[in-house]
């Protein structure tokens, strides 16, 4: 499975939309097989959100995120995990043991927000 995460340093970085970089991580049965950094423009998103389709990224965890992004990831096929706080690497810890993030690494409001977006559920499993 390969991982994008918003990048601001090791934490996630709070907006999406002004990202300049993605943490990206590939964990395969319990391991991290690879991890590199991709920097990006974040007044061209539409050029990041194709370099990530281009990468074949499966999951995009992220801070906050305006509603229109929101659905262009989503129509590219990527899964997109939004309003998650924390460091990059206590989230890694989750996915390699195929764990939910728990809601002590949500962003303030994100519950709120969460059932605002369609009642969408924003699960990993």
């Amino acid at each position: 499975m390969l991982v994008a995460f918003t990048a601001w340093g090791n934490r996630i970085s709070p907006v999406f939309d002004e990202s300049t970089s993605f943490f990206i991580v590939e964990i395969f049965d319990g391991k991290i097989l690879k991890s590199f950094v991709k920097y990006c423009d974040p007044e061209m998103y539409w050029h990041s959100i194709e370099m990530l389709k281009m990468l074949k990224i499966d999951i995009i965890i992220c801070g906050a995120i305006s509603e229109l992004l929101l659905r262009i990831v989503e129509s590219t096929g990527i899964k997109i995990i939004p309003f998650i706080g924390g460091r990059i690497e206590e989230i890694i810890e989750f996915l390699i043991k195929n764990e939910q993030i728990p809601t002590t690494l949500m962003m303030p409001g994100a519950l709120d927000i969460r059932a605002n977006l369609r009642t969408k559920e924003f699960k990993i499993k």
